[in-house]
């Protein structure tokens, strides 16, 4: 039963992640310029030495601290200019927040830091599409 939920949820990750591919754009030859825009939203977590698994020493998905997570918000437009060539201008705004005491490790909760960073970006990019 276990093998078969794994099973559906990975098949459902994979048609999904196919359909969902930015990078995934065929564009027609002569179509006309113009402007697009784009929004996106997710989450946000900080991989540092606050909160994650209670083990010292542990890396990657394990150290995940879940409780911390938050938002991060964006958009941007993008200028169609020629045939193969876009020009893009994103902004994105995400907040980080670490803190021991969602760990059930007591060196950390003794330690009692809690950290909370709000990141701002603003890019601007030249693409080209083939």
């Amino acid at each position: 039963m276990n093998k078969l939920k794994i099973i559906t949820c990975l098949f459902f990750i994979v048609v999904i992640s196919d359909y969902s591919l930015a990078q995934k754009r065929k564009r027609k030859v002569g179509k006309k310029t113009g402007l697009a825009w784009e929004m996106n939203i997710g989450a946000t977590n900080m991989l540092g030495d606050l909160g994650g698994a209670d083990k010292i020493g542990e890396s990657g998905i394990k150290d995940l601290d879940l409780p911390a997570s938050r938002y991060c918000v964006g958009g941007g437009i993008v200028l169609n200019s020629l045939k193969t060539i876009d020009f893009r201008l994103n902004a994105g705004f995400l907040r980080l927040n670490g803190s021991d005491s969602y760990t059930e490790n007591e060196a950390r909760k003794i330690r009692n830091i809690t950290v909370n960073t709000n990141v701002f970006a603003l890019n601007a990019l030249m693409t080209q599409s083939r």
